[in-house]
């Protein structure tokens, strides 16, 4: 009985894991993510790490950590990228670890238009500890107390390997792209796929607003106006927002609105600091729904380091989504 309770609770969340993918608020950071074909636009070779806190008022909220790499080939117009994923939820009973590569290539479309296409291959684990759940056999119904976990709970672990395309159309101020996750799943270990396929897609518009010297060098300050839409399963989600991306400082509000089985929003507020070849961001999101008294919203914390630039690749004039 207890086995098949187990299976049950296993079942639920491969199911409930529909509405609930997460989504980082720091594009910059998590590119990868948002559209493989990032791996081969712009200039710079990076690493980005993040870190979230979903949900910290919700006794076993998601605690989610990511780190990617972007290697671009100037000479070939190519890029690969490598990301690590890792999250949390049930106080750690649930454990999601993912690894990813992809390859994208550059294409000139004419003098002012370009596209990139990508690949990728992503590998999944995912990992259930059952000694850190709470069945109804452990509770006393006379006193309430919990008891340990049985010893014939066993931590069940399912992996698989599964796909994902993407495609971004850009010039020098504006950037569309779509992608495809969850495809042509393989089952590693598990009785099947879990992985919900879903798909994105972005665009934005960058604006100057302005000129500001630094270091005798005129650098120009934008204001970016962007919406990302993302579906999965019965799932929608729209991120319109605008980012000011300047020389030093960036900022960006944006509305997380999530349509599907249950309706949510969030308000997203995040700042950056350029400091050397480091970019520092923040992110806070304001859940708009009467969640928000026992979630008490969501922090984000990034860095971005900028290896090396290519600076010939474009004149250095390629977009990113957001800019900053």
């Amino acid at each position: 009985m207890r086995i098949n309770f187990a299976a049950l609770v296993a079942s639920l969340f491969s199911v409930y894991a529909y509405g609930q993918e997460f989504y980082f608020s720091q594009h910059y950071a998590d590119k990868l993510s948002l559209n493989p074909a990032y791996a081969a636009v712009g200039d710079d070779c990076e690493l980005g790490v993040l870190v979230r806190n979903q949900w910290p008022g919700v006794s076993g909220g998601y605690k989610i950590y990511m780190a990617e790499y972007q290697q671009k080939f100037e000479a070939s117009q190519t890029g690969i990228g490598v990301k690590v994923v890792g999250n949390l939820k049930g106080g750690g009973a649930f454990a999601t670890n993912g690894f990813s590569v992809c390859y994208a290539r550059k294409i000139d479309l004419s003098l002012r238009w370009k596209c990139s296409l990508a690949l990728q291959g992503n590998l999944s684990i995912q990992k259930i500890d059952a000694s850190k759940l709470v069945f109804y056999s452990m509770i006393d119904p006379a006193f309430g107390t919990i008891s340990g976990a049985d010893a014939s709970f066993v931590t069940q672990k399912a992996s698989q390997l599964f796909f994902s395309v993407g495609g971004l159309v850009y010039n020098q101020n504006t950037m569309l792209g779509v992608s495809a996750h969850g495809l042509a799943c393989v089952k590693l270990a598990g009785e099947k796929c879990s992985s919900p396929v879903y798909l994105s897609a972005l665009a934005n518009r960058k604006i100057a607003v302005g000129k500001r010297k630094i270091n005798a060098k005129a650098e120009t300050i934008y204001v970016v106006p962007s919406i990302i839409y993302r579906h999965v399963g019965e799932e929608n989600m729209f991120v319109p927002g605008i980012y000011f991306s300047g020389v030093i400082f960036g900022a960006s509000i944006a509305y997380k609105w999530q349509k599907g089985s249950y309706n949510s929003g969030a308000v997203t507020i995040g700042l950056s600091f350029n400091v050397g070849n480091y970019k520092i961001g923040y992110a806070y999101d304001y859940e708009t729904t009467p969640l928000q008294s026992q979630a008490v919203g969501s922090h984000e914390v990034g860095v971005k380091y900028k290896l090396f630039s290519n600076k010939k690749n474009n004149g250095g004039k390629t977009i990113l989504c957001p800019a900053f």
